[in-house]
């Protein structure tokens, strides 16, 4: 590791950690079946229970739904910039749940 990446490593932001941690997984499920460039459904479904559980707890039919918006093209597989748009999408679902939970305390 070169000065500049030692340096670099010390100042990381938590944006830039959190950037690191959404790679690593949509990496870590795409490679389950072997083309590490795009999860098939049952890479991402599995993504889905293990790393989002609260919308796995939904239940199989909004499983099926975030399935599907994943696949924005519906090529039958999610490439990193589908699973980015999602993510970014059920991140904000999320903080609007939160945000109008603490409205009703």
């Amino acid at each position: 590791m070169s000065k500049s990446q030692k340096q670099h490593e010390e100042k990381i932001t938590t944006t830039e950690n959190t950037m690191r941690t959404l790679i690593s997984v949509y990496n870590k499920y795409a490679r389950i079946e072997g083309d590490r460039d795009l999860l098939s459904t049952c890479e991402a479904k599995k993504l889905i229970e293990n790393e989002l559980p609260m919308f796995a707890k939904l239940g199989d039919k909004q499983v099926e739904r975030i399935l599907r918006k994943l696949d924005q093209d519906k090529d039958g597989t999610i490439d990193f910039e589908e699973f980015v748009s999602t993510v970014a999408c059920l991140t904000k679902a999320y903080r609007n749940f939160f945000e109008s939970e603490e409205h009703c305390t």
